[in-house]
């Protein structure tokens, strides 16, 4: 009996080690993907730079920018990320606005097209004017805090 005793206690073991060698394993993985995505995300400081960068491809893709701004940021500490609003509004042809948007994908970071509304000034020509006005969103990392009274 003893000795069954033992041996079952041996596979608990086993099995917590194995387990712990999977959590491991997994923490290692995940905070990997947390850096990559933290290369990703802009900093705090980056934001304002993040901006102006996006005034200039508008200007490069032949977009007649109105206004680029700094909208509001939502913080999800929870998730470890913040959403940042940046809102835009401009003149442009077809071509052009698609030029610009490829143009702010390939930045190398985060920013997704939000909430753009298009309307076209002449629908009666080949090629219209937009008027585009809208948010462009792009992600921050939010570092955990450390909370009092847990």
């Amino acid at each position: 009996i003893r000795q069954k005793k033992v041996e079952a206690e041996i596979l608990d073991v086993r099995r917590i080690i194995k387990e712990g060698y999977l959590i491991k394993k997994k923490r290692i993985e995940v905070s990997a993907e947390i850096e990559k995505l933290k290369e990703l995300l802009p900093k705090t400081e980056d934001i304002p730079l993040l901006v102006r960068n996006i005034a200039e491809l508008a200007r490069i893709s032949g977009v007649d920018l109105y206004s680029v701004d700094l909208g509001r940021e939502t913080v999800y500490a929870d998730k470890h990320y913040a959403v940042v609003n940046i809102k835009v509004s401009f003149n442009s042809d077809y071509s052009s606005f698609r030029k610009f948007l490829d143009k702010v994908d390939s930045i190398g970071r985060l920013i997704r097209p939000f909430k753009l509304q298009i309307e076209s000034r002449d629908k009666s020509s080949k090629d219209p004017s937009l008027i585009v006005k809208g948010l462009l969103q792009t992600y921050r990392y939010v570092e955990k805090q450390n909370r009092k009274n847990e």
